[in-house]
């Protein structure tokens, strides 16, 4: 009898062994099943990441223009004021110049000779100023072929920190310069533009005091008298993301 007891006793530990085994198995299969699906969720995600979902748009545009299309407008549809946006309206213009979105192309009236300028200069280096960024638009007067149209001039001047906490004298400072011009403005880029000037007015209108290390943000037009038409200065910490979101665009051409 207690031979059998051993024996049963025995059974029942190896039993008990083989069901945590099994046990442990299951875990580790269900664990690896969480991990594959949270890696697809994560791979589904990504295939549907605007960046990835325009240059799958790029690839389409010899073989499918109209599922091209389709994407772009999609992009479009989610944020109309984004970067990816704005240059998916400017494919949808290439591909089918109906299907453009137009940005109240009267809202900006320019003659030979008037300019629209949007200035930032950064505080990189706190109180002592950073970089200077500035975008001229003014119109080209056009051909007998061409038409006279927008053009934007890109310009930034990079400083050394040191030399501008050294200058003390007012000389002038050396600087890298980045120059890029006669980019042509598109219908597509107005609403941009715009957005500059109302997003530097709220700035203004708030009025926010800051320390010594801010930005200085300018819009002026100036018009072919070299009379001001318009002006707007602020210095503030804020970084007038419409400005470099229009930079960005301009200087994808």
């Amino acid at each position: 009898m207690i031979k059998n007891s051993k024996v049963l006793l025995f059974l029942i530990v190896i039993l008990n062994s083989c069901t945590q085994t099994d046990n442990s198995q299951i875990n580790e299969s269900n664990k690896l099943i969480r991990n594959l699906d949270s890696l697809n969720n994560n791979l589904d995600s990504i295939r549907r990441s605007t960046p990835v979902l325009f240059n799958a748009a790029l690839s389409l545009e010899k073989q499918n223009s109209d599922s091209a299309l389709l994407i772009y407008n999609q992009i479009y549809t989610n944020d109309t004021n984004s970067f990816w946006a704005l240059l998916s309206n400017e494919r949808c213009a290439e591909l089918n110049p109906k299907s453009s979105k137009s940005f109240m192309t009267e809202s900006f009236e320019f003659f030979l000779q008037d300019t629209l300028i949007l200035f930032f200069h950064d505080s990189k280096c706190g109180e002592w100023g950073g970089d200077r960024e500035s975008i001229q638009i003014y119109l080209k007067r056009g051909s007998k072929q061409m038409k006279s149209h927008l053009i934007a001039d890109y310009r930034k001047e990079i400083f050394d920190c040191e030399d501008l906490e050294s200058a003390y004298d007012g000389r002038k400072l050396k600087y890298n310069l980045i120059e890029k011009g006669n980019i042509i403005i598109k219908p597509s880029d107005e609403m941009l533009i715009e957005n500059c000037i109302i997003a530097l007015a709220s700035q203004k209108l708030r009025g926010k005091f800051v320390g010594h290390a801010g930005n200085i943000s300018s819009v002026s037009f100036v018009s072919k008298n070299n009379k001001p038409e318009l002006f707007i200065s602020v210095y503030s910490y804020d970084s007038w993301k419409e400005f470099h979101q229009l930079k960005r665009v301009l200087l994808t051409r």
